[in-house]
C-alpha cells in the first residue's frame, strides 16, 4: 500500500494491495499541461493511481521480470516519462496513457537513467542485457537526442547520439543529476562533471576530486539543481553544490548510521532517498537493523535551509516520493 505523511493514513483512503508486491519505485511524473501522475512499481506491473476511482490501472503492458531487489530509476524528458529496472528490460516510456512500451531504436539495457540538454543518457550499459558485451560498459554514458528513433553511436554526428565513457575512476557509474548548467556523474568510487560544449567533442568530462563515491543510488537528491545530497560509501552524508561537496553528517551520525549489523555497505546500497519541498528536507531512509528484501526502518532527515539533522525509526517501508497532485496543491510525502 502507498501511505501518506505521517503513515497514519492510506493515500487517498486507497486500501488496495498492490498487485504481485512489493512496491519497488514510486514516480512523480508531472507534464507540461498542468497533469501530475502518481505511479507505483511492482515486481510485475507499473501502475497508475486514478484519482476519480482511487483505483490503481495496470500501464505496464508486457509485464516486468525483476526480482523483489530491484532499484528502478526514471527520467522526464520531452514530456515523457522513461523507466528502467536496472536493466532487466531495455528502458521503457509512459506518455500518461495507454500501456508503457519499450524504447525504438534498439535502447541499450541500462541501469540508470539520466536527463541533460535535451539528450537521454543510458549509463551502465549493456546491448544484449547480459552487462559483460561491452568494455567499459559499466563506466560508459550513452546518450542520444533522437532517443525513441535511435541509439547507433556515431562518431561522425556526435551531435545525436554517442558514449562517453567516464575513465576519470574505474568504477560504475550510478546516477546523472543537473547541478546548475552542468550534470554530475556519480560513481561508485568518484564523480565526473559533464559540460556540455557542442561541436566535435559534445561534453567536456571532468574529474570531482571532492565527491566521495556513491554508496547507494537512490539515494541521491537532487534539491532545484542546486544542491545534491547522497550516501557514500563511507556511511556518511554529503551535501554537494557548485562549490564542492562537504560532509553533513557528524561522527555522532556516522555511528548511528554505522549499525553493527549493516556496516558492510551490504543494506546502504537499499537507501532511497525523499526531497520534502513543503518542509525543506532532504529525508534518507535506510535499514539500521538488517531487515531482508530492501526494507527500510530508520531515517535521517535534513533541513536544507537551516542545516538541522533529525532522526528516527519509522515502519518498514521501501520506496518513497514527493508527490503534488496539481500545480497548485501542496505536496504530499508519500511512501
Amino acid at each position: 500500500k502507498v501511505f501518506g505523511r505521517g503513515g497514519l493514513a492510506k493515500y487517498l483512503s486507497n486500501s488496495t494491495d498492490a498487485g504481485n508486491p512489493p512496491i519497488v519505485g514510486l514516480f512523480h511524473y508531472a507534464k507540461a499541461s498542468g497533469t501530475h501522475q502518481l505511479l507505483r512499481m511492482t515486481l510485475t506491473k507499473l501502475e497508475k493511481l486514478n484519482t476519480g476511482t482511487s483505483v490503481w490501472d495496470d500501464t505496464a503492458g508486457t509485464a516486468y521480470t525483476h526480482t523483489n531487489l530491484c532499484r528502478p530509476q526514471s527520467a522526464i524528458i520531452d514530456d515523457t516519462l522513461i523507466l528502467t529496472n536496472e536493466g532487466t528490460v531495455q528502458p521503457r516510456k509512459y506518455t500518461g496513457s495507454g500501456a508503457s512500451a519499450t524504447l525504438g531504436g534498439t535502447p541499450p539495457y541500462c541501469k540508470m537513467l539520466g536527463a541533460y540538454k535535451g539528450f537521454l543518457f543510458a549509463g551502465d550499459i549493456s546491448t544484449d542485457g547480459s552487462f559483460s558485451d561491452i568494455t567499459d560498459g559499466h563506466r560508459t554514458l550513452r546518450y542520444s537526442d533522437d532517443w525513441d528513433v535511435s541509439w547507433t553511436p556515431c562518431g561522425a554526428d556526435a551531435s545525436v547520439t554517442g558514449d562517453l565513457i567516464l575513465v576519470q575512476t574505474p568504477g560504475k557509474v550510478l546516477r546523472l543529476e543537473q547541478m546548475g548548467r552542468e550534470s554530475i556523474a556519480y560513481k561508485e568510487d568518484g564523480g565526473v562533471q559533464l559540460v556540455w560544449t557542442g561541436g566535435q567533442e559534445m561534453f567536456r568530462r571532468d574529474l570531482i576530486p571532492s565527491i566521495v563515491g556513491l554508496g547507494a543510488p537512490l539515494s541521491l537528491g537532487n534539491v532545484f539543481d542546486s544542491i545534491h545530497y547522497y550516501l557514500g560509501k563511507d556511511g556518511l552524508i554529503y551535501r554537494v553544490t557548485q562549490e564542492g561537496a562537504t560532509q553533513v553528517s557528524d561522527e555522532v551520525l556516522a555511528n548511528t548510521i554505522h549499525s553493527s549489523t549493516v556496516r558492510g555497505l551490504g543494506r546502504y546500497k537499499y537507501a532511497r532517498h525523499l526531497i520534502d519541498t513543503e518542509e525543506g528536507l532532504y529525508v534518507l531512509f535506510y535499514d539500521r537493523t538488517g531487515l531482508t528484501v530492501q526494507f527500510l526502518d530508520s531515517y535521517v532527515a535534513i533541513n536544507y535551509i537551516s542545516g538541522e539533522v533529525t532522526k528516527g525509526r519509522l515502519p518498514s517501508v521501501i520506496a518513497a516520493v514527493a508527490h503534488r497532485p496539481t500545480n497548485d496543491s501542496r505536496e504530499v510525502a508519500l511512501v
